[in-house]
């Protein structure tokens, strides 16, 4: 369900479950290749208060024309160590809660766009939504006994784009 006013009210999402795993705070995101617009692919990212930046599985990359081994090489540091991989230039979109994974459609996608280069990593099988990228833009807060999560328009340029579509999704919504 999506409240009308996303300043007082956040967007709400259900917790997911990936495989056998623990309950994760998860959306569905549109990933586009940065240089070639027209490649684009809808993957699931974790929201991550305890990464950085942004990650990319690279199989999710690929899949948008990224070639690999063209990305700026960098070296990354986390609990288990130093590793290398690559950046690439990419577009994040974010789908709003209600999305039906299964039939996604551009109106189900939230006015907002994050661009910049997210690091493509081998070993990932899920995004990463890390702080110093997506969580400038978005607040987090996390009901975990009531499994969902809320995220809340943080800056005023996302509040204000945000709250003209909800109007404009409620007003088509009405219509149809």
């Amino acid at each position: 369900m999506l409240f009308r006013d996303p300043i007082e009210n956040p967007f709400t999402y259900r917790m997911t479950r990936i495989a056998d795993g623990p309950l994760r705070p998860i959306v569905i995101v549109r990933l586009v290749n940065a240089h070639a617009p027209d490649k684009a692919v809808a993957m699931q990212a974790i929201v991550d208060t305890g990464a950085d930046a942004i990650r990319i599985p690279r199989f999710m990359a690929e899949k948008t024309g990224h070639d690999y081994a063209r990305g700026r090489e960098v070296r990354v540091g986390g609990v288990s160590g130093e590793a290398r991989m690559r950046r690439h230039s990419v577009r994040l979109q974010l789908y709003a809660p209600d999305a039906d994974p299964g039939n996604l459609v551009d109106g189900d996608r939230l006015p907002w766009t994050w661009e910049g280069e997210a690091t493509v990593c081998e070993s990932l099988e899920i995004g990463l939504l890390g702080c110093r990228d997506f969580l400038m833009a978005w607040d987090f807060k996390l009901r975990r006994r009531a499994k969902i999560f809320h995220l809340f328009p943080s800056h005023p340029d996302t509040q204000g784009i945000v709250k003209l579509w909800l109007k404009d999704r409620v007003r088509r919504q009405r219509l149809a």
